[in-house]
Order: structure tokens, then C-alpha cells, then sequence
């Protein structure tokens, strides 16, 4: 079954799709894709946005709506 994402990535957001068996690894990839981010080494943390707290927290697995900060020393255009 194909899951739709929503990911927010500062200004930009865009629908990820990948299905369920494929895992937070294959979200990564389809991020780094979509978003056209290249030579990008860095940790990439998928948030979900929890109701209850007002606010997102970091997930381990898939959620239907995230969104993607990557960690760096270093901006990324």
C-alpha cells in the first residue's frame, strides 16, 4: 500500500509518496529526490506534528504529515 507524505522543508512543501513496508530509509531518499537537496551528508530528522502538545516531535517511523530539518554546521541553499 503507497503512503502520501506531506513534508514541510523551510519555505517548500511537497507530497512524498512511498509505501508502507518501505520505511524511514526510503523517506530519506524520496526526501533528498523531491527536494532536490545534493551533497548533503548531514542527519535528516522527520517530525510528525503532535496534536496534543501543539507543537512536532522527532518520529522513528513514517507519519502522514512531517517535517524535515537537517543538522549541519553548514547552510544549505
Amino acid at each position: 500500500m503507497v503512503k502520501i507524505i506531506l513534508v514541510t522543508f523551510g519555505e517548500s512543501k511537497k507530497i512524498l509518496k512511498i509505501t508502507e513496508e518501505d520505511g524511514i530509509d526510503s523517506l530519506r531518499k524520496e526526501f533528498f529526490h523531491k527536494f532536490e537537496v545534493s551533497n548533503c551528508e548531514e542527519q535528516v530528522i522527520f517530525q510528525r506534528y503532535d496534536s496534543v502538545f501543539e507543537e512536532y516531535v522527532d518520529i522513528d517511523e513514517g507519519a502522514d504529515k512531517l517535517m524535515a530539518i537537517i543538522t549541519s554546521s553548514e547552510s544549505v541553499s
